[in-house]
């Protein structure tokens, strides 16, 4: 999907991401969002990056918008994702990617002072499968984790309403409107 985007020139409109949840609602979201600049990413987005460094590990790192976002700030990077598609994409973009899942990533990619990992789109069964999905990867004592979830909880509150759906938040948690 992402490739597909890239390839169509990432114009909105063209290329759509459909997601099933693990609950059965069934979401549409242009999939030009995945190559959004940071003036256009939600506040707690631009806020959880903010002040990143070190070496960082981007968990399914997609297109690698906040990955290269980070790289501009003095990160280093590498990021991880199963699709090659996006792997493509984010290498084209300049990332340091390594193709693989999260619950299965390769040994020997050495330790990190920070993770970036937003799930929005991780099967509820990937997050619970561990305590901390990334397997092989190693945290340097006192690493940071950045994030779990950068989906506003009001905004999927309604969503979930008018789907007819249980409202919580993405993580579990009540959320309301």
């Amino acid at each position: 999907m992402l490739l597909a985007c890239w390839q169509a020139g990432t114009v909105p409109g063209e290329v759509f991401e459909i997601v099933e949840w693990d609950d059965g609602l069934i979401t549409a979201t242009d999939a030009v969002r995945y190559f959004a600049y940071p003036r256009d990413w939600a506040p707690a987005e631009q806020d959880l990056l903010t002040g990143a460094r070190g070496r960082v590990r981007d968990i399914g790192c997609g297109a690698g918008r906040h990955a290269v976002f980070l790289q501009q700030a003095g990160a280093e990077v590498i990021g991880l994702d199963p699709s090659p598609g996006a792997a493509e994409v984010a290498r084209v973009c300049g990332v340091q990617v390594v193709q693989a899942a999260v619950q299965d990533p390769p040994a020997g990619l050495g330790v990190f002072e920070e993770f970036l990992m937003l799930t929005g789109n991780t099967p509820r069964a990937a997050m619970e499968s561990s305590p901390w999905p990334v397997g092989a990867v190693v945290p340097r004592t006192g690493a940071v984790n950045l994030g779990r979830n950068t989906r506003d909880a009001k905004a999927f509150a309604v969503q979930r309403r008018r789907w007819g759906r249980p409202v919580s938040s993405p993580e579990g948690n009540p959320a309301e409107p």
